[in-house]
């Protein structure tokens, strides 16, 4: 005998059956219909957060490591750390408009009105995709320049705070962790502070 399908027990779909849920909804959603499409995708929301995350360490450590770093401006976005630093004239112009952009970016495939993140907003005024104006999920050179730039501010953070902080550095060191010109990923989050 078994089950009715009202007293059966809950079996979860298997991982397959789950990746095309997923996909689907990301097509349906965002029109990411392509594992190119989805892998530019997570790429400008996954170097938006690592820049917000280096962002927040420069201003952490400027302000002088008040609290544990986990703790210290938890809601802040990297468009808010961006700001932060542009008013504080912390890091080069060029590393602060990339944080810019990035944010600008970021926001544009990660918000409400992010519609369709693949192709051009038919909405005037809202960009969708677009880094220093050209479409990176259009644009290979776009995409290239969006890379380019990520690694050049992430290192140009990572030796900020690696100067204002040498304890961490070192500390950031002995985790196993080179440098962003010495590794193909960035650099570790600020340890927390004693």
């Amino acid at each position: 005998m078994t089950d009715s399908p009202e007293t059966a027990p809950y079996r979860a779909p298997s991982w397959g059956v789950i990746q095309e849920k997923i996909q689907w909804w990301l097509v349906a959603r965002f029109g990411v219909g392509s594992d190119r499409d989805k892998d530019i995708w997570l790429f400008c929301i996954g170097a938006a957060m690592e820049l917000e995350r280096l962002a927040v360490g420069v201003l952490w450590i400027t302000d002088g490591r008040p609290v544990p770093f986990y703790e210290y401006a938890e809601k802040m976005t990297l468009g808010q750390a961006h700001q932060e630093i542009e008013k504080r004239k912390l890091l080069d112009p060029s590393t602060r408009t990339i944080l810019k952009e990035v944010s600008a970016l970021r926001n544009s495939v990660a918000h409400r009105h992010a519609i369709f993140v693949t192709v051009d907003s038919p909405i005037e005024g809202q960009s969708v995709g677009r880094y220093k104006g050209y479409h990176v999920f259009m644009v290979r050179e776009a995409l290239d320049e969006l890379m380019r730039d990520f690694d050049t501010a992430a290192k140009v953070m990572y030796d900020w705070m690696a100067e204002k902080a040498p304890d961490l550095a070192e500390e950031a060191r002995r985790g196993g962790f080179a440098g962003p010109d010495q590794a193909q990923s960035s650099p570790p989050p600020p340890a927390p502070s004693p």
